[in-house]
């Protein structure tokens, strides 16, 4: 059972591995989680980011200004 669980979470980013990727602060971060089209679960108090969702989302805002 551990090691089911333990596999799916590597298909997810922490928000703080996101925040480091994107050289932003955590606070940051949890603003950047409130705009429409950015990818993320709540799984009980824990953010996570899908890992495709995220690469996706990348690819999709690569030139667009986004205000936070």
């Amino acid at each position: 059972m551990a090691n089911t669980y333990e596999s799916e979470l590597n298909h997810f980013y922490t928000v703080s591995e996101v925040a480091d990727d994107l050289h932003l602060s955590r606070t940051t971060m949890y603003k950047l989680i409130k705009v429409k089209n950015f990818p993320f679960i709540r799984i009980g108090s824990k953010t996570l980011i899908p890992k495709d969702a995220y690469q996706e989302w990348l690819k999709e805002n690569r030139n667009n200004k986004i205000i936070i």
